[in-house]
């Protein structure tokens, strides 16, 4: 018979196991571009090991309260705060030290108190989600390796990729009010945002004991005038409170200590960065080159007009739009919006709320010889392309400039070898 602490290690190795098998790879042809990608662990070794894994112990013969009572891990929140967060402070940093030694970062959160701004104008207002607009840019980072890359407008489309019950849930969390008025921004608020996770299972955990280099999350804070128009009327209210709510891995001691010894670590993640371009008032169309040589699995943007009365996320229509590769057009015709967003809700489930959101899903998936073993993957390979653009056609020109947001999801793995240096590939 298993002792308790095999069948405790032995489920931890099945959800490896599991997790590894349903993101098996396949290649998938449709330009030198598109190429295999794994969600899964790529070393040699590892599959190795994980074949050995299978022959050892299958925890669903066991009984269903076997199985909950000797899972080895769950997660608890913990809180990481600084008290340099003011109005235009860059770079405020929130450092992660978890005390379980092992790091998820499923539940992250960024959270604000605002104190009552002074108000003297009864037309000063502020823009739509403040919570957002107050972020000018948050990274995450593990030395000198940027992990995550977000503005507030990737935060705002990572929030509207989600499903609508998750989507309307993370945007409650950074407006104020709802009518806009003078009532409702002479009172104090409390705002929080979900962060994307990049260690989104167990298996992705990250055993910080190994990493000699700083964990922590970098923010730079914009200023009130960013927030609230007509800003010579009124003065902001301070940040009295400010914290990431991060999450940690609690287990058993040995599986602690287990994994902090480790030799090394190869992790794949799902990372985001962001990108932003002018377009002159006058244009009739905008041709935006990508700097982005990574692996990609998703690519939104939306176009805001800088003369709007709340230009932060009020997205510009299309007529259509499409990618440059070299000198090949792709897809071939075009997309308009209503495609475009047909295309989307098929592989994302979600329409980005009816905004003017567009993008194109490289990453697709699918059940193999009708088992639910593995899914089958694909990405976009920048690395492998000499020029990427994307066009797109406005019904008319432009009156005023514009800004370009884009959102990039990628495929990373990240690597902590035995004297505990990080390296993303």
């Amino acid at each position: 018979m298993l002792s308790t602490v095999q069948i405790i290690e032995s489920n931890y190795l099945y959800e490896a196991t599991l997790y590894y098998y349903r993101l098996n790879v396949i290649s998938i042809k449709m330009s030198s571009a598109i190429v295999n990608s794994t969600a899964g662990p790529r070393s040699l070794e590892y599959q190795k090991e994980i074949s050995k894994i299978t022959r050892v112990y299958d925890p669903l013969t066991e009984t269903l309260s076997r199985r909950i009572r000797e899972a080895p891990y769950y997660n608890i929140p913990n809180f990481s705060t600084n008290s340099d967060a003011t109005w235009g402070k860059r770079g405020v940093s929130y450092q992660i030290i978890p005390e379980s030694q092992l790091y998820n970062s499923v539940y992250d959160m960024l959270e604000h108190n605002i104190g009552a701004p002074g108000v003297v104008d009864a037309g000063t207002t502020y823009t739509e989600a403040p919570g957002l607009r107050m972020i000018e840019r948050v990274e995450f980072r593990i030395g000198n390796e940027t992990i995550v890359r977000l503005d507030y407008a990737g935060l705002f489309m990572w929030m509207l990729m989600q499903e609508a019950h998750v989507r309307d849930v993370y945007l409650r969390g950074v407006l104020y009010g709802t009518t806009h008025n003078n009532a409702e921004f002479a009172a104090a608020h409390e705002f929080a945002i979900s962060l994307p996770n990049a260690f989104d299972h167990i298996i992705n955990t990250l055993k910080t004991r190994r990493i000699s280099q700083k964990i922590e999350y970098v923010v730079d804070y914009a200023p009130f005038a960013n927030v609230v128009r007509n800003i010579g009327t009124s003065t902001p209210g301070a940040i009295t409170q400010n914290h990431v709510e991060y999450s940690e891995v609690d287990s058993l001691r040995h599986l602690i200590e287990k994994h902090a010894d480790e030799r090394f670590q190869e992790l794949n993640i799902v990372t985001y960065d962001v990108q932003n371009d002018r377009i002159a008032g006058g244009s009739a169309t905008f041709n935006f080159q990508v700097a982005m040589p990574k692996r990609v699995r998703k690519i939104f943007f939306y176009i805001t007009d800088n003369n709007a009365v709340d230009p932060n996320f009020a997205p510009v229509a299309l007529t259509d739009w499409y990618f440059m590769i070299g000198n090949a057009k792709f897809p071939r015709y075009g997309l308009t919006p209503i495609r475009n967003k047909i295309m989307l809700a098929e592989n994302m489930r979600t329409d980005f709320n009816n905004l003017e959101i567009y993008g194109w899903v490289f990453e697709h998936a699918a059940l193999a010889d009708d088992t639910d073993e593995y899914v089958q993957t694909a990405n976009f390979d920048l690395v492998d392309i000499p020029i990427l653009r994307i066009v797109g056609n406005f019904p008319a020109a432009i009156a005023n400039d514009h800004t370009l947001h884009v959102l990039y999801e990628i495929d990373g793995v990240l690597k902590v070898d035995s004297q505990g240096i990080l390296k993303m590939s």
